[in-house]
């Protein structure tokens, strides 16, 4: 008896110790800010936000139009770009799934912001 309680622990540590697999619930968002020619707008400020949880991340873009959000949280989104001389741009109901690699291009029109 005292056998079988032995292998019983030494197989219930073994299984318990077996690295469980990651389970990701993140997307990623990235993409290219242009002005209507074409030309990269560098130095945007790119702010993603989830509306239903408050969720923000900023970035900002760099010297070729990009950015980019790693890891979201799976949810619906809003993105708002700014930059001096463009208007706001502003796109709701982006919504965005475990895994998903999104990506969107913006192209900013010439403004007052």
């Amino acid at each position: 008896m005292k056998l079988v309680l032995s292998l019983f622990v030494v197989l219930l540590a073994l299984v318990l110790c077996v690295p469980l697999q990651a389970q990701f619930t993140t997307a990623s968002f990235g993409g290219n800010v242009t002005d209507q020619s074409g030309a990269t707008v560098a130095g945007a400020a790119v702010v993603i936000r989830n509306p239903d949880t408050g969720f923000t991340q900023e970035s900002t873009t760099d010297g070729s139009g990009s950015f980019l959000f790693a890891r979201l949280p799976v949810g619906s989104y809003q993105l708002r770009v700014r930059r001096q001389g463009f208007d706001t741009y502003v796109q709701s109901g982006i919504t965005l799934a475990v895994n998903q690699a999104a990506t969107k291009n913006i192209a900013l029109k010439i403004g007052e912001s």
